[in-house]
């Protein structure tokens, strides 16, 4: 069914050009994965415990390196969507998100705001929105700023750590990490 309203919306995305987040993000890292299942971030820790079809890995958020690794690990449930932790989390319960469900939390305290949006299946468009911008602001002649940052099939999960100072991006064979410096006000 076609939605003619919605053709400002799909002429704008489709427009845009993939590129890097806008400051205040910097990329911290693209680790290859190798049939990424699900990932998911340690709550209160810039760490992302990823789980793909050779183990479970915890990558640090701020550099990107990896910081424990266990290629026998059974422990991730698709049914539940979680995952023991490993190394300096282990004993922990990690809730993922991937290809069998879930999801990272999809705005910030501060308004920045990541959204996915398939125009052409299966290409998906990943944007990521200034705090105050809605894709919806187009129809009504409000401010929309947004910047696309991926456009291909396979996206895994995408979504901000809970403090709001990371976003990941993971598809079928890559891990992103975008990271931002956050200004207390208080």
């Amino acid at each position: 069914m076609k939605k003619p309203h919605l053709k400002p919306i799909v002429d704008l995305v489709s427009a845009a050009v993939c590129e890097s987040p806008p400051s205040p993000w910097e990329t911290v890292a693209i680790i290859r994965i190798a049939g990424p299942l699900a990932v998911g971030f340690v709550d209160h820790l810039e760490l992302v415990l990823v789980v793909s079809s050779t183990g479970t890995g915890l990558v640090d958020c701020a550099t990107g390196d990896l910081i424990a690794r266990d290629r026998d690990d059974t422990s991730y449930c698709p049914a539940t969507l979680n995952v023991q932790g490993l190394g300096p989390v282990s004993g922990t319960v990690v809730r993922v998100a991937g290809l069998h469900g879930g999801g990272l939390s999809q705005e910030t305290t501060d308004g920045w705001r990541v959204e996915r949006l398939t125009l052409e299946w299966p290409i998906e468009s990943v944007l990521l929105f200034t705090p105050g911008s809605r894709i919806f602001n187009v129809l009504s002649g409000q401010a929309h700023e947004f910047t696309k940052i991926f456009e291909e099939s396979g996206v895994i999960a995408c979504g901000f750590s809970p403090s709001g100072s990371t976003l990941l991006l993971a598809t079928a064979d890559e891990i992103t990490i975008y990271r931002r410096e956050l200004v207390d006000n208080h």
